[in-house]
């Protein structure tokens, strides 16, 4: 389960950086709740993956 948080992470912000950044930085439209509701997980969830259970120490 701790890998599926972590990819979570990892294509939460690439969606952040590939879409949502470029359309703010442009003006365009974009689902900014969606992009809130990103941010705020990619800030959260570095701090509730169990790192040491993913790297086994």
């Amino acid at each position: 389960m701790s890998l599926v948080l972590v990819f979570q992470v990892i294509y939460k912000s690439s969606w952040i950086l590939a879409v949502a950044l470029p359309a703010f930085i442009q003006n365009d439209p974009y689902p900014k709740g969606m992009a809130v509701t990103f941010l705020i997980w990619i800030i959260v969830l570095p701090f509730v993956i169990p790192w040491k259970a993913i790297f086994n120490e």
